[in-house]
């Protein structure tokens, strides 16, 4: 058995198991909402917890309605370049609330016709590891596969995204992983960062390989494969649920990072939630 250890335990979230579980779930209760037809799509920001935790909570809380067998979770490299998806030969995460197991059928599926970028990149990465404990909470028991990417938003990424949904059950989920603007005053981020909602929350992955758009989110190319898979699922809107900025955590409004919130409903959607 390959396990990937965590890598950043007492970093960006604490390493101690049962505080751990009380602070995911402490962020599902509160980040609950109106409930959302969504089609199990979403996506959640990746900074320590003290930042950006309670925004990860609410878009786990709004897809927790559904009872998937894995969950998969998409994210971008911030070590390395690379083409295609990059998946290891990881038969297990590590996190303090135990391992979850990865759905090693569906990772040799997707090998099989995007190829694998590796182990490596996955390593030291943070944005996938920090997911894990909302899942490990939310949906316990899942299968878990984590997918790394290692360039810029392209079209590339909305055909892994629609062909990922045709690989799926119905009750799957699958998360994109980013966080927003980087270390702009916040008037300057909560502009850059409302575009950028407004360009994910579309359905149209072309719009976040636009100019400017790899300074405005970390983690284009997985938000883009989320969108198409989203639209192959019969999405027919995105949902900001919630937008917040690091400053709400220290205080600091001249330089802030930006995270987002977002699922993606089918038409049926019978309520929202928005949190600024």
């Amino acid at each position: 058995m390959r396990t990937r250890r965590a890598a950043v335990a007492g970093t960006f979230y604490t390493a101690n198991s049962s505080a751990l579980a009380e602070e995911v779930a402490g962020y599902l209760e509160t980040g609950a909402g109106a409930a959302l037809a969504n089609v199990g799509v979403g996506v959640s920001p990746h900074a320590g917890y003290v930042y950006s935790g309670p925004t990860a909570g609410v878009c786990f809380a709004a897809l927790r309605n559904r009872k998937p067998g894995r969950v998969v979770l998409l994210g971008c490299s911030h070590r390395y370049r690379f083409s295609g998806p990059a998946l290891g030969d990881f038969d297990q995460f590590e996190t303090p609330l135990g391992l979850a197991a990865v759905d090693t059928a569906l990772a040799a599926d997707i090998r099989r016709r995007f190829g694998d970028a590796g182990a490596e990149p996955h390593e030291e990465e943070h944005c996938l590891e920090t997911q894990l404990p909302f899942v490990q909470v939310a949906f316990p028991g899942a299968l878990v596969l984590p997918v790394l990417f290692g360039g810029h938003a392209g079209p590339e990424h909305a055909v892994f995204g629609a062909t990922l949904a045709d690989l799926l059950e119905s009750g799957d989920v699958v998360v994109a992983s980013t966080d927003l603007s980087h270390y702009l005053s916040l008037d300057a981020a909560r502009a850059m960062d409302r575009a950028t909602l407004d360009a994910m929350v579309s359905l149209d992955p072309s719009r976040l390989s636009g100019p400017g758009m790899d300074r405005a989110l970390c983690g284009g190319a997985a938000v883009a494969a989320a969108m198409a898979c989203a639209v192959r699922r019969g999405a027919a809107r995105g949902v900001v649920l919630r937008h917040a900025t690091s400053a709400e955590a220290f205080g600091d409004t001249a330089r802030v990072v930006g995270y987002g919130a977002v699922v993606y409903c089918a038409e049926a959607s019978n309520g929202e939630m928005t949190q600024q």
